[in-house]
């Protein structure tokens, strides 16, 4: 799922997204630096306030939000098939102690789908250390901070903080054994097969990372082997003069 040069991603899953971000964490947990839970529905999926909420429940006459939403979304054709149909539990919830990856969970006060006051019970006894930070918005309903300027600052406040923990979880890992070596084996290529070795540690030192200060090793071992200004031609010949540079050439035929 991670291009090769990222091997750890912060990754953020938004109610039913939450799902998606539940079955990474617990099957595939080494892909996670961080993660952000916010209004999610995967802990105590078990708890009857989930689906009795969401599938069941009816809005107050006064409730226009609850009508539109329930008109739009708990009422639409595929959404009601999946959650009556398809959607398991067991196979969706997710335990705090399935969380590996420093992660943060965004709650909301007024929430009519998740049973808030019973996760955050919950991820306080059995969270830690995993979950570093539960954030409980005051005054909003499930999803709600999208259109609320304050709240939705706090939640990328938030975000910020978890990609901080992912970049510590990232430093904090060893280098991979194969990759150390796979570079060492590309920085002892033969000459010949360079254009370029001086213009090529310079572009590596550039661009930085272990390759780069390898490139860099390399060509300062190359510029050490050539003779000191003022040597007389009998010292031996460094790898950038004409002659060492002859010397690599392939000679006729024996």
């Amino acid at each position: 799922m991670c291009p090769p040069r990222h091997r750890l991603g912060h990754l953020c899953g938004h109610s039913l997204g939450t799902v998606y971000l539940a079955w990474l964490a617990r099957l595939q947990p080494q892909l996670l630096a961080s993660c952000v839970f916010i209004d999610p529905i995967v802990f105590l999926l078990h708890h009857h306030k989930v689906a009795q909420s969401f599938l069941y429940s009816r809005p107050d006459s006064r409730n226009f939000r609850g009508h539109v939403e329930h008109y739009f979304i708990k009422s639409e054709l595929s959404i009601v098939s999946y959650f009556h149909r398809h959607f398991y539990w067991f196979a969706n919830i997710l335990w705090a102690h399935e969380l590996h990856a420093p992660s943060a969970v965004v709650l909301a006060d007024q929430d009519g789908i998740v049973p808030v006051r019973e996760v955050e019970r919950y991820l306080d006894a059995e969270g830690r250390p995993s979950v570093r930070k539960v954030l409980t918005l005051q005054d909003q309903t499930h999803g709600s901070f999208l259109v609320d300027g304050p709240a939705k600052a706090e939640v990328l406040a938030t975000i910020r903080d978890a990609q901080m923990w992912g970049w510590e979880r990232a430093s904090s890992r060893k280098w991979d054994v194969r990759r150390l070596r796979s570079a060492l084996s590309r920085s002892r290529r033969p000459l010949r097969w360079w254009r370029s070795p001086i213009r090529d540690a310079a572009a590596g030192a550039r661009r930085g990372g272990l390759r780069g200060v390898l490139l860099r090793g390399v060509e300062w071992l190359f510029r050490s082997q050539q003779p000191a200004e003022g040597e007389t031609g009998d010292a031996q010949p460094g790898l950038f003069s004409q002659r060492g540079a002859s010397e690599l050439q392939p000679t006729g035929k024996r």
